[in-house]
């Protein structure tokens, strides 16, 4: 299934429907580093505010907005709209009387995004107090909003005219160095950090990474002092290089901010109405956690050990909390990788476990695959990963589909590895791989805490088809099959299973069940359906596929359809004449393929 924006929407929809405001909020964060890497869009971040409004608390409306920079967006007077809608629903709800200053720090944040005057934002605002028969409340706070965004052209109004920022609303949709140059020179003074920030955020959401370091770079010239929130969306790109070089480079930016602030006094306590733009002037610890996932992200122990420990050192010496999860985590990481053995850094473990979250715990679980699905495979593997998973459980921290999908990607490819090792050890260390992936199956089928979706189902189902327990592989279909909880992939790895075991007649079957239920197969599932009858030398047949049954059901083949024939074709050294009723049928894709044809 192609992740797309429509699929990421009726996601956020369904939790938002649920009540599951914060696992919305944390879906809407994360949905640049999940497949497809979308950044969220501004309709689906109102979508959850506007679906979320009628049950959760302010403070989760007010954190989400201001939040939106990590997410990618800047809010709209639309988003507004909608907060202070919400502000009218909790005052019905619950019959109370929203605090002034936080709706007057509300309008300030309005303006400091440099958003015009909407009617329709004084009317909610006039209609918070209004409907709950407070009118003196009602018309101060509809003043304080008309006099924020017209001010007087008094001369006693200088404070007012001073909340107005031309340069942040003439920069709102800027995507180059020269917009700033120019916006400079109409209103005749140097644009700030914050200006140069918002254009940098705009290159990166518009894919223009190269034009983001270059405004960078430009601002070094032009004397701009960074500050946090300058940098912070370069990194988040470097992040993503995973190299020596994104290394050197993130850590070279990083020491400009250090150098632009040499000391640092303890963050501010936090206010009641956070600003997109409230953020440290020197490294604070979202830049360090940042750095942090770059470093552990490299292979390059030898490179980062060094720099991450010195790292730790800096932040404490800023005065940076270092009781959090994602410190505790890289102090964790940084012993397992030092030992390179869970057990002898177990003491460092227990120490900190209680500051992990989830996420936190994941990355633990990930490191132990990582450290321990090397060489010898030692069987108290499996209990002892579970022990960790036990931890979270006692922690009442919600055990989800991914800790079984981590230790099942680490048996896949460590039986992936073993096809490159010699016989005598490959065949040892596979049983003991089917054996412990038995078991992780055991573990999940009695774990009452999860409802294993096709996903979970089918990464369990593809870890036995990669190891060639083809019964076993059969079996979690035909549950799966009965549940219905299968899907396009579901199928995929059954028709590879077939293939690679020879057992056609199973796959011819479950085609035919699938055809009764009207269950529709996808281009992807067709193209694997013709590797399995070539990779089993039934090249009539595949062939037959391709001119007709694909057809009658709807679909066309691909260049890749018949790639896939020609491939089997070249390996068994049978002679092209059994392809010419596909040159006839699909001639135009045949022409695509002449170069191929004529190497055979």
């Amino acid at each position: 299934m192609k992740p797309s924006k429509s699929v990421y929407s009726s996601m956020l929809l369904h939790l938002a429907e649920e009540q599951c405001h914060r696992q919305a909020f944390e879906l809407l964060l994360k949905m640049p580093q999940l497949p497809g890497r979308i950044t969220p869009e501004l309709d689906q971040i109102h979508l959850i505010l506007e679906t979320c409004s009628e049950t959760a608390d302010l403070q989760f409306m007010k954190d989400c907005v201001a939040n939106m920079r990590r997410m990618g967006q800047r809010p709209t007077a639309m988003t507004f709209r909608i907060l202070f809608a919400a502000y009218q629903k909790l005052a019905a709800r619950d019959s109370s009387f929203p605090i002034f200053d936080e709706l007057s720090l509300a309008i300030k944040e309005y303006v400091r995004q440099g958003l015009a005057f909407d009617p329709a934002i004084a009317h909610t605002l006039h209609n918070i107090y209004a409907n709950i028969g407070d009118f003196d409340r009602a018309q101060d706070i509809l003043a304080l909003y008309e006099t924020a965004l017209a001010p007087s052209q008094d001369e006693s109004s200088d404070s007012n005219r001073q909340s107005w920022d031309p340069a942040r609303s003439m920069l709102r949709r800027s995507k180059s160095y020269s917009d700033i140059e120019k916006v400079a020179q109409t209103l005749g003074v140097p644009c700030s950090v914050d200006h140069y920030s918002i254009v940098i955020n705009n290159c990166i959401r518009s894919g223009d990474v190269s034009e983001a370091f270059h405004i960078y770079a430009a601002s070094k010239e032009d004397g701009i002092v960074p500050d946090s929130g300058l940098i912070a969306p370069l990194l988040r790109v470097i992040g993503e290089e995973r190299s020596d070089e994104a290394i050197d480079k993130a850590m070279a930016i990083y020491q400009d901010l250090v150098n632009a602030h040499p000391s640092s006094s303890l963050p501010p306590s936090r206010q009641s109405f956070k600003t997109l733009d409230d953020h440290s002037e020197g490294p604070d610890a979202a830049i360090y956690d940042r750095l942090f996932r770059i470093l552990l992200s490299s292979p390059n122990f030898n490179k980062c050990l060094p720099l991450t420990e010195a790292l730790l050192e800096e932040m404490a010496g800023r005065g940076l909390p270092m009781d959090t999860n994602s410190v505790a985590t890289v102090q964790i990481l940084l012993e397992m990788r030092r030992l390179r053995n869970f057990s002898e850094a177990i003491d460092v473990y227990r120490e900190r476990r209680d500051r992990l979250n989830e996420h936190g715990f994941h990355a633990i679980l990930q490191e132990y695959c990582r450290i321990s699905f090397v060489g010898d495979l030692e069987v108290p593997l499996i209990t002892q990963y579970f022990s960790i998973v036990n931890d979270m459980r006692l922690r009442k921290i919600s055990i989800t589909s991914k800790v079984y999908t981590i230790i099942l990607h680490s048996i896949g490819v460590m039986a992936t590895k073993l096809k490159q090792v010699g016989s005598a050890y490959r065949i040892s260390a596979l049983e003991r791989l089917v054996s412990t992936v038995r078991r992780v199956h055991d573990y999940l089928t009695l774990d009452a805490s999860i409802s294993p979706d096709a996903i979970l189902w089918n990464q369990l189902m593809n870890t036995y088809q990669r190891l060639g327990c083809f019964g076993d592989t059969c079996r979690l279909w035909e549950m799966m099959y009965l549940t219905g909880r299968f899907d396009q992939i579901s199928v995929n790895i059954m028709l590879d299973a077939c293939g690679f075991a020879g057992h056609l007649d199973v796959a011819k079957s479950m085609l035919s069940k699938l055809a009764r239920m009207r269950f529709a197969l996808d281009l992807r599932n067709w193209n694997t359906w013709i590797e399995c009858l070539c990779r089993n030398g039934k090249f009539d047949h595949a062939v037959e596929v391709v001119c007709k049954e694909m057809k009658q059901n709807g679909l066309k083949p691909t260049v890749e359809s018949i790639r896939i024939i020609l491939k089997f074709v070249k390996r068994d050294n049978i002679p092209l004449s059994v392809l010419r009723p596909v040159s006839e049928s699909w001639p135009q894709l045949w022409k695509q393929l002449a170069h191929e044809i004529q190497n055979l």
